[in-house]
């Protein structure tokens, strides 16, 4: 099952052409498409189908369902104009219209009646390849969980052996018969095709060594070191370790004709291309990690005795990948007795079991000898489950569960390699997110002052690369099941039709139109961003309006921009205010009894902006606490304390409560007043003129209204004085009232008076 899946995957990737088909006449490609799709669903009435025949007709029905689609793509249009074209010529006359009007209509009806029809059967092979093609997709999943269960006679029993031995003979007529045929295909390839095949053969391995030193020049002089290099450099081997194989596949694809034409061999090679391929990519991913020869390079954290010691594992593993492929691959063609099937399949099934074992093995042997203790947690339980499930297999595969045995270890090697493959890609998406947050945009990496990277561009690259990790884990996910589900053609298949959308009652959620409705959004708050920065800088200055004004004429521009913005986006996608009258009717709910408080925040917000009995700048009081107004938001108000602490209230605060605005009025003047309280037998009138003198002299002290001395009273043994004067501002008034108070003790001490304060 594994090796089907994979050369599902890798003929999807190499782009396999499929029935060649008239493309310039649409008529004579449906028609085409039409009696393929009856041929395979005559084909799937028949139950004797091989298994590994019903991935192939399933492909077959994913492009004919392609290409019914691009046909009535291809015709709506022109169904759109012909129609335009006879509503503008409207009905025809009872009498009077010229003859060419008449014909012009008559012909633009067959046509557009003819476009119609073609368009109506496109949609119907398009539904019907579609059915066909679930309907093949239940069908092999079912087979495969039957095949599993079935059980043959012991690979070791004598019984076995006699059924192998019984057909031997039709298995070598056979086997002549495949090598007459291969024969007979070499035969038949031309000078030029196989001049072509040599040619570009040649070209690939000639392309191989500037390749590869060109990459690593580019990863030695243009990455920035660290482990962004790295795991670069573990991806670039991994891909390059395809061009040999690939040049062999195009080789191998100059020699072929088209789908409908080629023979079996001809098949047969573009299989083993294929397999080839991707051989050599798990040789190379896995050497690439390895990096037995170049410590500098290795992107896990692997000590170099582990790595020596296991230098020759993808080797061995990527070997018996293509030669347990080929020993199956060639009994199904050769379409050998069942039993000699049956051992073909134990036979490569144990092979790679075998392998992949001894693999497990040397590296548990070689960690023992290190004594260390360094590996990450995870890696023992998870070895030890795989060797627990290649030792099953094996021992299912010689009970005679030979087809449950070669799904389990192809499943250990699968999930394997995918997990190497993960990791790599994850260390590439995760590295270079991190040197991109080193940086900041448009500044090179050796740049002094490059400095570090803004918050918003690190954010955008912290999430975009969150995204992409999620979206790996998710594909990940889907493969390591695949076998046992859907492959990549079928998953390839349901994501074109992802197009069309989730319908969710009458509302049809499509993702063009979400995509459409964040780059709304996103463009009409960046619309509204640059007009807030261009009222606050440019306009609202020469408006004449104070600073809290103008705040709170930005803020409240954001809020309506971003309001609008989001109502443009649903808008967008298709979605009216009407059809959210039932969310908001929730959410009313909600509100009243959850959010309240919230609510009563936000709108004692917008009435701080709109009524201004406070703004940024005031100097206000609140429940016995002073401080500055530096911002006013959506909820909560922040004041700066004297000490430059930051005081957090709630909006709901300054509309329900009493708040002292020390500066509400840009004309606020500030009263410096002080209570002296001196003994009984000092000079009154002296003291008097003293302090007046003291705050007539003051610089801050204003001579309209004049300052104040009086006689307060007489407490116990002491007169107590009470002096007053205006200053220009409140905030002048606690400097200007100790100065003041310093400058008549001092002045009361050189006359004599002694104050006891």
């Amino acid at each position: 099952m594994l090796t089907l899946w994979i050369l599902w995957f890798l003929l999807a990737l190499c782009g396999g052409r499929v029935l060649a088909q008239a493309a310039d006449d649409p008529d004579a490609k449906l028609d085409s498409v039409r009696l393929a799709v009856e041929e395979i669903e005559r084909r799937l009435q028949d139950q004797r189908v091989p298994m590994n025949e019903l991935p192939v007709l399933r492909r077959r029905l994913l492009e004919f369902e392609r290409q019914a689609n691009s046909v009535a793509a291809e015709q709506a249009p022109l169904l759109a104009s012909g129609q335009a074209r006879l509503d503008e010529l409207g009905k025809a006359a009872t009498e009077g219209e010229a003859p060419d009007v008449t014909e012009q209509r008559k012909t633009l009806q067959k046509s557009v009646a003819q476009i119609d029809a073609r368009i109506r059967l496109a949609r119907l092979l398009v539904v019907t390849s579609e059915q066909l093609a679930d309907k093949t997709a239940a069908s092999a999943r079912q087979r495969f969980a039957a095949e599993l269960s079935t059980r043959t006679d012991m690979l070791l029993s004598p019984t076995f052996f006699r059924n192998v031995r019984a057909g031997i003979p039709s298995d070598m007529q056979r086997l002549d018969r495949l090598g007459r045929q291969f024969k007979a295909w070499v035969d038949q390839i031309d000078g030029r095709q196989a001049l072509l095949a040599a040619a570009t053969f040649l070209i690939a391995l000639l392309l191989r060594w500037p390749i590869r030193a060109i990459t690593n020049r580019l990863l030695v002089e243009r990455t920035p070191a660290g482990r962004l290099r790295r795991s670069l450099r573990a991806l670039a081997t991994a891909l390059g370790a395809l061009l040999l194989p690939l040049g062999a596949l195009l080789a191998l694809l100059s020699l072929t004709g088209e789908a409908a034409t080629r023979s079996s061999w001809e098949s047969f090679a573009l299989r083993a291309g294929a397999m080839a391929c991707f051989c050599f990519f798990v040789f190379g991913l896995l050497h690439g990690l390895l990096a037995a020869k170049s410590p500098s390079w290795r992107l896990p954290v692997i000590p170099d005795e582990v790595a020596m010691g296991m230098r020759l594992q993808p080797l061995w593993l990527a070997s018996t990948l293509f030669a347990a492929w080929l020993l199956r691959a060639l009994s199904e063609v050769g379409q050998f007795s069942l039993y000699s099937v049956i051992a073909a399949e134990a036979v490569a099934s144990i092979s790679l079991a075998l392998v992949t074992a001894r693999a497990i093995r040397v590296h548990e042997r070689l960690w023992r000898q290190l004594g260390a203790a360094a590996r990450p947690w995870w890696i023992a339980p998870l070895l030890a489950g795989a060797w627990s499930i290649l030792g099953l297999a094996i021992a299912a595969m010689l009970a005679g569960y030979v087809a449950l045995g070669s799904a389990a270890t192809g499943q250990v090697v699968w999930t394997f390699i995918l997990l190497c493959g993960g990791y790599v890609l994850n260390a590439v998406i995760k590295d270079a997110v991190i040197w991109s947050a080193s940086r900041p945009p448009g500044r090179e990496a050796d740049d002094p002052q490059a400095g570090d990277m803004p918050a918003r561009h690190a954010q955008i690259a912290v999430v975009a690369a969150g995204l992409l990790q999620v979206l790996l884990a998710g594909l990940l996910l889907v493969l390591v099941f695949a076998p046992y589900g859907e492959g990549p053609a079928e998953l390839v298949g349901r994501a074109a039709r992802w197009r069309e959308g989730l319908t969710i009652g009458n509302l049809q959620v499509r993702p063009a139109a979400v995509l459409n409705a964040l780059l709304v959004v996103l463009l009409s708050l960046a619309a509204v961003r640059v007009l807030r920065r261009w009222t606050t800088k440019h306009l609202l200055p020469t408006m004449g309006l104070d600073l809290g004004m103008q705040n709170s004429i930005s803020a409240l521009l954001g809020f309506i921009g971003g309001v609008v913005a989001v109502a443009m986006g649903l808008s967008a996608m298709g979605l009216a205010l009407n059809q959210v009258a039932w969310i908001a009717s929730a959410l009313t709910v909600g509100i009243g009894f959850g959010l309240q408080a919230i609510v009563s925040n936000f709108v004692s917000g917008l009435i701080l902006l709109a009524e201004r009995p406070v703004k940024v700048g005031d100097w206000v009081a609140i429940a016995g606490l002073e401080g500055d107004i530096v911002r006013i938001n959506v909820r909560a108000t922040e004041i700066q304390m004297a000490d430059r602490s930051t005081l957090i209230v709630p909006n709901s605060e300054f509309i329900t409560k009493v708040v002292r605005n020390v500066t509400h009025d840009v004309r606020a003047q500030g009263l410096v007043q002080i209570k002296l309280p001196l003994p009984l037998d000092v000079d009154p009138e002296h003291v008097r003129r003293t302090i007046l003198a003291a705050l007539e002299q003051h610089e801050d002290i204003l001579p309209h209204p004049p300052p104040r001395v009086l006689l307060d009273g007489v407490e116990a043994d002491r007169l107590v004085f009470s002096a007053s004067g205006l200053v220009a501002s409140p905030r002048r008034v606690a400097i200007t009232r100790s100065e003041v108070l310093l400058r008549v003790l001092s002045d009361l001490k050189e006359n004599g008076q002694q104050a006891r304060l």
